[in-house]
Parts: C-alpha cells; sequence; structure tokens
C-alpha cells in the first residue's frame, strides 16, 4: 500500500520504483499524462489522509498535504490529463487544487 511499483510486461512482473512511507492502511493512485507522468498517491496513515505527489513517474515523491474531508476510496479523487497541477477531491463538498496539492479550495 505505501510503494509504488511498475510493470513493463503488461503487468506480469513490477519492480519497486519508490518507498513512499510506512504503515499505510489504504490508498489510491490517480495521475496525469500533462508534461510527463505526475502521480498522486493518496495514503491513509492512521486517521490521516495524505496526498504525495510525484512529478517524475513515480522515482520520488514528497508529502502535499493532508486531505481533511475525504472519506476514502479510489473514486472520490481526480487529476486531469491536460493540467498536471489539478486534483479534485471530495466528500460532503468538493476541493480543487490548482497547484499539486499543496491547498484546495471549495467548489461546491
Amino acid at each position: 500500500m505505501d510503494r509504488l511499483r511498475k510493470s513493463t510486461d503488461a503487468g506480469q512482473n513490477f519492480s519497486l520504483l519508490h518507498q513512499i512511507t510506512t504503515g499505510a492502511t489504504e490508498g489510491a493512485l490517480v495521475g496525469s499524462e500533462a508534461g510527463g507522468p505526475h502521480l498522486y498517491p493518496l495514503l491513509r496513515e492512521g486517521s490521516d489522509w495524505n496526498l504525495y505527489r510525484s512529478s517524475d513517474g513515480g522515482q520520488s515523491s514528497s508529502l502535499a498535504s493532508t486531505l481533511s474531508g475525504y472519506w476514502g476510496g479510489h473514486r472520490s479523487i481526480m487529476a486531469f490529463s491536460d493540467d498536471a497541477s489539478a486534483v479534485i477531491y471530495g466528500g460532503v463538498n468538493g476541493l480543487r487544487s490548482a497547484d499539486g496539492g499543496q491547498s484546495f479550495t471549495t467548489i461546491n
């Protein structure tokens, strides 16, 4: 749950790209192809949902923010194929980031 792996043979085998953290119990992964592969791993660590950002296709990542009001699940977060810095997530409210997950504003 806390590692990014890559396959070059249609999913037959996977190699470790990067260990993000340790101890995550749930996660989701979204990405953007804009300007190169940007990935947004979202990991539940304890009671927090932490959003990480990788701008090098998963070779490294850094903590972007802790998402408040996130309920979990892979259908509640999305990135955009034409804007690597845009991320949206939802819980009771929808929130949007235009700076790679560093800050969010409510959109509803």
